[in-house]
């Protein structure tokens, strides 16, 4: 349990030390989203993983971030839908030119 008089966040909580993201070993985890958060802004990531300190609003984004992929997931399935319908209604229309062809075939024998 943290000290009453260790550092703190501004959020009151205690703040994380460099052995944060490190495994048994010592050794530190980088992921794939901190090599992100990096290159979009080297200070922001050393604030996050060596100061402890993380972005207001954190947790409105994230919501924020699942509303899109929830967003996305239904369109990308209703595409898939009617790209069905499309090549059914496009093998109909073959279908019936084929069936036209015929029956002009047959008509002028």
């Amino acid at each position: 349990m943290a000290d009453e008089k260790s550092p703190r966040t501004r959020h009151g909580e205690p703040l994380k030390g460099p052995k944060q993201g490190r495994k048994k070993t010592g050794k530190p985890v980088i992921r794939a989203s901190e090599i992100g958060a990096y290159t979009y802004c080297r200070r922001a990531w050393w604030l996050r993983r060596v100061g402890g300190f993380e972005p207001e609003g954190r947790h409105q984004l994230f919501e924020k971030g699942q509303q899109a992929h929830t967003r996305h997931g239904r369109t990308f399935r209703r595409s898939q839908r009617q790209r069905r319908v499309a090549f059914l209604l496009l093998a109909f229309g073959l279908l019936l030119v084929g069936l036209a062809v015929l029956n002009f075939l047959t008509t002028i024998t």
